[in-house]
């Protein structure tokens, strides 16, 4: 369910600009994606003719997601898998941190985002500084209470 997910994102990046990226950490695989507002924004636009119908509702349904976001913002979704289990977690706290070398951070809560079954967590996060970015992603589930964290660099 987790493809579908991203697939959903994927469909309205087509003519957008998306990173994806996956990294693993003890059993868990933590997997990033990363969406800009202007992309966002161009995907609700009638006038843009690269979109299609379907794309055109997903950008509208992620442009509401969280309370929307502004110029500058990205939309953040993190998915994170047991792979010893195989299921998708579901009941992490989970928050990130993006930085870039000589700037000031942004730190963000991250929500619990559910689609048939299907769970991620996301938000919007204003990456307002200079590239390239650094973005580390802490999650720590209620039973075990250890804080786990992945680091994805270079980010757009």
């Amino acid at each position: 369910m987790k493809r579908f997910w991203l697939a959903c994102i994927f469909c309205l990046a087509t003519a957008t600009t998306l990173s994806a990226m996956e990294k693993v950490i003890d059993d868990y695989s933590v997997t990033l994606g990363i969406m800009s507002w202007k992309s966002i924004q161009a995907g609700i636009n009638a006038e843009a003719p690269a979109f299609s119908t379907y794309q055109r509702r997903m950008a509208k349904e992620m442009a509401e997601m969280h309370g929307g976001g502004v110029v500058g913002d990205y939309h953040v979704l993190v998915v994170i898998d047991n792979k010893a289990s195989g299921q998708q977690v579901k009941d992490a706290e989970v928050d990130v941190v993006v930085s870039s070398p000589g700037s000031s951070s942004e730190t963000a809560t991250l929500e619990r985002m559910d689609m048939d079954g299907f769970a991620g967590y996301g938000g919007y996060i204003g990456f307002n500084f200079e590239k390239p970015y650094t973005m580390r992603i802490s999650f720590k589930r209620p039973l075990s209470g250890e804080v786990r964290q992945v680091e994805f660099s270079n980010l757009p």
